[in-house]
């Protein structure tokens, strides 16, 4: 079994209503619901059946429904593209190696990685996000060695500036993404607060992942609504009635993490607050299942089934 680390370090209108329709962000102007006609998968997912049949296990997600994936290692898109082509999948958005912006290097050949070369900088990794016509680039990951103190998560929130600087140049949208961890406080100050205040909102964006904001014990509605115009992109999974909060990622039962349609997040009132607040795609993710593929398509079925009411 990989673990995330290993995935994430390594990187593996009629005239009368036109103001409203103005309103609503270009891609509903479509039959249906564009989040739910055009669902992503996060790799992570079916990252094991991945590591044994590429090209079978992205045919197996093409035919669960959905249309694009999001990938976890730039530098990889190169072998990746072509398998996405042949199963009929696309790909706008991939994770990048966390050590880019951290530093910790030894963190991840401690761990079995292995560091780039000195001449493959973020510089390298923008070109390549370029090159693949990618359109999200996301950090994902801080090793518990990385978020100690506030000062981590202040450097951190530096660097993504900086860094998102140079990708809005290449009109690419640099995110970060959330698990559990930066909702617990530091010193009286939870650091996605700080992140919120820190990052410079032209530069660096969000991607909520609700399954973690709410296990640190922030319901996603409200979160979303906060922070409206700033989440570019969201993760959906869904959390088993009775999880209670927990900060560190690697003491989550696996059974905390559902199908879409089994457990306590409104899957629905997300979506439709995603719409409200400018989030630009989605993409289904659950880290944990016996049955990856099957948990997938009972995700996308539940998508379908309300996508009448959304």
């Amino acid at each position: 079994m990989l673990s995330r680390r290993k995935f994430l370090s390594n990187g593996l209108a009629a005239t009368a209503g036109l103001p409203l329709l103005l309103s609503r962000p270009l891609h509903f102007f479509q039959e249906g619901n564009a989040y739910i006609n055009d669902m992503g998968l996060q790799l992570y997912t079916v990252r094991n059946q991945m590591a044994q049949d590429p090209a079978a296990t992205l045919k197996a997600v093409r035919e669960a429904g959905y249309k694009q994936v999001e990938g976890g290692d730039v530098p990889g898109y190169a072998k990746l593209l072509p398998m996405l082509r042949n199963a009929g999948l696309t790909s706008q958005s991939s994770f990048f190696p966390n050590a880019f912006i951290t530093e910790r290097w030894d963190l991840v050949e401690g761990g079995g990685g292995e560091k780039p070369p000195a001449s493959y900088t973020t510089d390298s990794i923008i070109e390549d996000v370029v090159k693949n016509d990618l359109k999200y680039l996301v950090f994902g990951y801080l090793r518990p060695e990385e978020r100690q103190t506030l000062d981590d998560f202040k450097r951190v929130a530096e660097k993504l500036n900086q860094m998102g600087e140079k990708c809005t140049q290449a009109d690419i949208h640099l995110c970060y993404h959330n698990h559990s961890f930066e909702f617990k406080p530091i010193s009286g100050t939870v650091p996605y607060e700080l992140l919120i205040r820190e990052f410079d909102p032209r530069l660096v964006h969000f991607e909520l992942d609700v399954f973690w904001a709410s296990l640190g014990g922030y319901e996603p509605v409200p979160l979303m609504e906060r922070l409206d115009g700033r989440i570019k992109l969201l993760h959906l999974k869904n959390k088993k009635k009775g999880t209670k909060v927990n900060y560190d990622e690697r003491k989550v039962s696996k059974k905390a993490f559902q199908e879409l349609d089994d457990g306590v997040l409104d899957i629905a009132k997300i979506l439709q607050m995603a719409e409200k607040t400018g989030v630009e795609q989605c993409f289904v993710e659950q880290d944990q299942s016996p049955d990856p593929v099957a948990s997938i398509r009972q995700s996308m079925d539940y998508l379908q089934k309300i996508e009448e009411n959304l």
